[in-house]
């Protein structure tokens, strides 16, 4: 259910067109769907770079409340005291304590003259608050479709060959997972027109886990990459040669840790390991 609170604001016309810009006049605290709140009215706008040519109205909350979703209403009145069609505006905002958020250009001074009643304009803002939490994002599944395309092949327009091992994938996926995949797949290289890219100096195993990890952002189990898991990815010629392209993070870590076998629990694997596969891939030969 949806709790409700309004409040009628008012400002003389005439006698704010000489105040500074920024600055504001602040309703009575009123109460709605358990909490309170104020108006901020700028009667010559909030922002310089407006030279006073518009009304900002701007709603704050005032109760220690965190993430209170809230719709904001705000419309003129006109001269018989009904809304105006046409000055509204309605904003659906979360707002957290004495942070103030609204509209900097509501309604333009120059339009305010047929709303005036003996020199006072007369504002109603609504505050309708939306009970619990701000609707929650839905936790995402994208790696799992994205790991789905991949096994399936579906749509896929590149072929990577390594060391006999045929891995269809998409550029597109790639290009925007790796600024090395998008200079060599829709680069002036080359490999930009092949449909298939033969890959040297890397084992099939650590292609396919950094393929894995491109896609859905997680890293095959151990006994999915064989025996040596450890040496299997970071075991390449190129890694060991340290060419241009290749973090000296990644060099000093292989350093201490290589060798260490199939049991071997590497601290934050999955990071380290496609720093080195990404930074190493643009130094094998296409």
């Amino acid at each position: 259910m949806l709790a409700a609170g309004y409040i009628e604001f008012k400002f003389d016309c005439s006698g704010t067109k000489d105040l500074p810009i920024g600055h504001v006049i602040y309703s009575d605290v009123f109460s709605a769907g358990g909490h309170l709140w104020r108006v901020h009215c700028y009667p010559r706008g909030a922002k310089e770079e407006h030279k006073g040519e518009y009304v900002s109205i701007f709603l704050m909350l005032v109760s220690k409340s965190e993430n209170v979703e809230a719709f904001f209403d705000v419309f003129l009145l006109t001269k018989d005291g009904s809304p105006s069609q046409t000055k509204s505006v309605r904003r659906v905002l979360v707002f957290r304590p004495n942070i103030a958020k609204g509209v900097y250009r509501f309604v333009e001074r120059s339009d305010l003259e047929p709303f005036s009643t003996n020199g006072m304009v007369r504002f109603i803002c609504g505050v309708i608050v939306v009970p619990g939490d701000p609707t929650p994002m839905p936790q995402s599944d994208i790696g799992v479709h994205l790991g789905g395309l991949l096994d399936s092949a579906v749509g896929s327009d590149v072929s990577f060959i390594v060391d006999g091992e045929t891995f269809p994938a998409h550029r597109a996926v790639l290009a925007a997972r790796s600024p090395v995949f998008k200079a060599e797949l829709f680069g002036s290289m080359a490999d930009a027109t092949m449909s298939t890219v033969t890959l040297q100096d890397i084992e099939p195993e650590a292609f396919k886990a950094m393929l894995r990890f491109m896609y859905t952002d997680s890293f095959p189990a151990d006994e999915e990459l064989g025996d040596s898991p450890t040496e299997g990815l970071f075991g390449t010629q190129e890694f060991h040669r340290n060419p241009t392209g290749i973090s000296q993070e990644s060099v000093q870590f292989h350093r201490k840790n290589a060798g260490m076998g199939k049991k071997s629990r590497i601290p934050n694997r999955p990071s380290i390991l496609m720093t080195w596969i990404l930074d190493s891939i643009g130094t094998c030969n296409f």
